[in-house]
């Protein structure tokens, strides 16, 4: 577990009351990490409480928003920091720093991803409301990591390291690794079809996958990538999959479902979200209860690390997700420049490849240097210190502009159908099945995401419907 209650007089309160009560009150004096009593914190505007209840599930009551994400990432951290400190590094590629050279691969392969890149686009755009609220959530992380001294979680003294101060760009980079986590079988796939085609040729590949035939929209028919550079991409892409074995690869199917009044026992709609992941300790889902008197009541389940809640209930509506298993990635095969390696071929002419230097360290003092090379499309993933003659680059939907963030505080504030459908609007990296029901009677379903439109290779979102009871 992340951590423990140190302190027996705490401890013997949830036990004899089930339930412990955690005042943080404004003032200068450093705090403590507890689970009842008073903290004395800098920088609150009111006095802020923390229940917990029986199943330690953090109840936060605030007067106003600034207090509550201050709060609520005080808390997070406190349950959950070497958790979020963990998948932070994972998503940037920076595992090497602490675990030594076996995750170096790994790292190269999400640095290919430019999630640290996209996410300071995304909080260069983002609405300045909301980004006052990243920022109180991360000041509240960070007020934790400054005041913990020996508090912090063992695997920090274990790994001999200290936390970094949580920043913004962390909380969109956290999103980034949720999103590639939900496509990274829609690259196995890619790769997988075409060593069966290759293998087996396409009278026994198409009797073998399954709905081939289905396929009604083929870009290139009969396009096969040569053994080589399919071998190189598999092997790249296999390093992604390492984050198994630190419990960070659970994001795969879910199931939901939501039942009209009328079938009901007591004449309310019936609402179920079950996102069964990998069975890992701590989970990667950590339950809060959110509460700024008249404005906001909120329920449900968030990442570690994130402010808002990702699936649960306010006030008026319910909402849960699935995985839509989209297809959202293509390889393409690029011919490189026999004479100017720095080159790929493209419309008839050749283009400068771009190339991003990047730096890994390596626990012991060590440094991986190499040159990311892209297309316009995306990286090149097969051969990334030599690429030979010809190379695959690849294109993910999660390239493309978007805003989980801004999709997800809306869902917290959503009071109706539209507001819900106006939240999933912004949905593009993660793509999902919203179930939806409503304190009105109304059940409905929509999908969220960017699909690629490989005819005119646009974006359009997926439609949805809506029962009115």
């Amino acid at each position: 577990m992340d951590r423990q209650a140190k302190y027996f007089s705490f401890l013997l309160s949830v036990l004899l009351l089930g339930f412990s009560s955690l005042s943080l009150k404004s003032d200068s004096r450093k705090g403590i990490d507890q689970f009842a009593g008073e903290i004395f914190v800098k920088g609150l505007q009111d006095n802020v409480t923390v229940y917990r209840d029986q199943r330690g599930m953090p109840h936060i009551y605030a007067l106003n928003e600034h207090d509550l994400y201050f709060t609520a990432g005080f808390v997070t951290a406190g349950e959950r920091l070497w958790q979020m400190d963990l998948i932070r590094r994972s998503g940037t590629g920076r595992l090497s720093e602490i675990f030594g050279k076996k995750f170096v691969q790994t790292d190269r392969f999400f640095r290919c991803l430019g999630i640290t890149q996209k996410s300071r686009k995304v909080i260069e755009n983002e609405d300045p409301e909301i980004v006052r609220y990243l920022q109180d959530y991360t000041d509240g992380v960070n007020y934790y990591i400054l005041n913990a001294g020996k508090n912090l979680p063992v695997e920090f003294r274990i790994l001999s390291y200290e936390p970094e101060l949580w920043k913004l760009e962390d909380i969109a980079s956290i999103i980034g690794l949720v999103g590639w986590s939900l496509a990274s079988q829609n690259l196995d796939n890619e790769l997988f079809c075409n060593k069966v085609l290759l293998t087996l040729g396409k009278a026994t590949a198409e009797g073998l996958i399954p709905e081939n035939n289905n396929m009604e929209n083929v870009v290139h028919p009969g396009y096969i990538h040569e053994k080589g550079i399919l071998d190189d991409a598999s092997a790249f892409a296999v390093t992604g999959r390492r984050l198994s074995s630190l419990g960070l690869n659970g994001f795969s199917a879910s199931n939901n479902w939501a039942v009209s009044g009328k079938r009901s026992v007591t004449g309310k709609p019936l609402f179920s979200n079950d996102m069964h992941l990998t069975i890992n300790s701590p989970g990667v889902w950590m339950q809060m209860h959110q509460v700024v008197p008249g404005k906001l009541n909120v329920t449900g389940v968030l990442f570690p690390g994130e402010p808002f809640i990702v699936a649960g209930h306010n006030e008026k509506i319910a909402w849960g997700m699935t995985n839509m298993f989209v297809d959202a990635i293509d390889l393409y095969r690029e011919k490189i420049n026999p004479e100017n390696p720095g080159q790929y071929f493209f419309n008839s002419n050749w283009k400068d490849l771009s190339v991003r230097k990047e730096r890994i360290k390596i626990r012991g003092g060590s440094v991986d240097t190499f040159n990311l090379m892209l297309t316009h499309r995306g990286p090149v993933i097969s051969g990334l210190r030599n690429t030979g003659m010809e190379s695959i680059s690849m294109k993910w939907s999660g390239f493309d502009e978007s805003n989980e963030i801004k999709a997800v505080y809306l869902l917290n504030n959503a009071s109706d159908w539209e507001e819900f459908k106006t939240a999933l609007g912004y949905f593009r990296t993660i793509n999902q099945n919203f179930i939806y029901t409503d304190t009105a009677g109304n059940i409905g379903m929509f999908s969220g995401g960017g699909i690629p439109v490989r005819e005119n290779n646009g974006i359009f979102r997926t439609a949805g419907f809506h029962k009115k009871t």
